[in-house]
């Protein structure tokens, strides 16, 4: 089956401040792209940190905003470049779509400093594969922001 490419339109990586409560700020990188010609939100990717489940630390995840329609229990797959895509849930779903946290071992977050392109994978419920690809143009020096203000 050919996957349907979403055309869209891309901010650059962005290093921000989140109030976290408690008189502490997180900080998060965060890329939005937008369908062309409609402006509407088809993915948003925002990397922070959060605490380790183990309750030791904390560790970076990639949270992915997705668009609505998709088959939820497909989940979505994701790669850098023309590596084999990796499948990961979709986590949960509100009025402004669905979600899919993913954490950022080493080896992954090297590789989307090193890539061109994160590509993500999913189905509508259709069964037709959508296929939406970020540039990774600008990720490194982002993540090295992220990294120097954690």
């Amino acid at each position: 089956m050919t996957a349907q490419a979403v055309r869209a339109i891309e901010s650059a990586w962005e290093v921000v401040s989140a109030h976290a409560g408690e008189g502490r700020s997180v900080q998060r990188m965060h890329k939005v792209m937008r369908a062309a010609g409609t402006g509407q939100q088809v993915l948003a990717v925002t990397i922070f940190p959060r605490p380790r489940a183990e309750g030791e630390g904390e560790e970076l995840v990639m949270q992915l905003a997705l668009p609505h329609g998709l088959n939820l229990p497909e989940g979505v797959r994701i790669a850098v470049d023309d590596d084999e895509p990796v499948r990961h849930e979709i986590v949960t779903a509100d009025q402004n779509g669905a979600y899919a946290v993913i954490p950022l071992d080493e080896a992954l977050l090297a590789r989307l400093g090193e890539g061109k392109k994160l590509v993500a994978l999913m189905k509508n419920m259709q069964g037709n594969e959508i296929r939406i690809e970020v540039s990774l143009e600008g990720f490194g020096e982002a993540a090295g922001k992220l990294e120097t203000a954690a």
